[in-house]
Formats: structure tokens, C-alpha cells, sequence
């Protein structure tokens, strides 16, 4: 008769302990980052033309789980992007899509994208973060 006592005892201490409330995290402020993870490249049909992709890495710091550029080698400004597309493709006619980090999701890029346009010559995007504090200009090329 103890131990039934005891288990009925051990049982409602572990309901309690496993109902009760965690601390929740706060729901923080506009997120500072501006980070670009990926670049596809697209025709006039929306087929995608990407071959090859240079994009500098995207880590996240294991104790404060904030995003931060690969700067290993040193920080480069603009930051450089390189896609090599097909052989044959007319690159004065391509539409690009960029995704953001995790932590960027809500940034915005300019000037904006969606539309057909020459990359005869590499253009500079901004990525300016959701708060407004930072901003990143990456530089990016597109090649045969």
C-alpha cells in the first residue's frame, strides 16, 4: 500500500511538473538582418538557366543564433556574386530570384526584382533589413 501511495504521489508531481508553463521567448524586435542565401536565374519562359553559383556562406553563431556573413579572408563591400549560366543564353533578357536567409525573410531588396532586364554588365542589389538598421550591397555577375 506504500508504494501504491508513492507512485500515486510521484504521478501527480509529474502531471504538475509537466503542465506547467515554460518561459516563452519574446517576440523581439524587427529582425537587423540583410542576408541573400540564394540567386536563380531565369529566361522570358521562367526556365531556369543557373550552372554554377559563387554566394558567400550564411553562419549562424551557435551561442547567440544571429546570422552573420562568411568573412573569412576578409570583408568584401559589395559583396560579390557570381552565376555562370548556359552556353547560348541571351543574358540582356533574364529574370532573377533571390531567397533571403531565415533571418532576413522580411528585408527589402532593391532596386526591385521580377522584371526582364540586361546583366550584360554585373548590378548591385541593397539588402536592407527589416528594422531599417543594416544594409548589405552585394554585387552580382552573371557569366556564360
Amino acid at each position: 500500500m506504500k508504494h501504491i501511495s508513492y507512485l500515486v504521489i510521484l504521478s501527480i508531481f509529474s502531471f504538475i511538473s509537466a503542465c506547467s508553463k515554460a518561459d516563452d521567448q519574446p517576440i523581439g524586435d524587427k529582425s537587423d538582418q540583410a542576408w541573400i542565401q540564394d540567386v536563380i536565374v531565369y529566361d522570358a519562359t521562367q526556365t531556369e538557366l543557373t550552372v554554377t553559383k559563387v554566394i558567400p556562406k550564411i553562419i549562424t553563431d551557435p551561442v547567440t543564433n544571429i546570422e552573420r556573413g562568411d568573412t573569412t579572408g576578409g570583408k568584401v563591400t559589395p559583396i560579390p556574386i557570381v552565376i555562370t549560366v548556359k552556353a547560348g543564353v541571351d543574358i540582356k533578357q533574364l529574370n532573377i530570384r533571390f531567397t533571403l536567409s531565415s533571418q532576413s525573410k522580411y528585408a527589402k531588396v532593391s532596386p526591385i526584382l521580377g522584371r526582364i532586364e540586361d546583366f550584360t554588365a554585373p548590378r548591385n542589389y541593397t539588402v536592407t533589413s527589416q528594422s531599417g538598421k543594416n544594409t548589405n550591397v552585394y554585387n552580382l555577375q552573371i557569366k556564360q
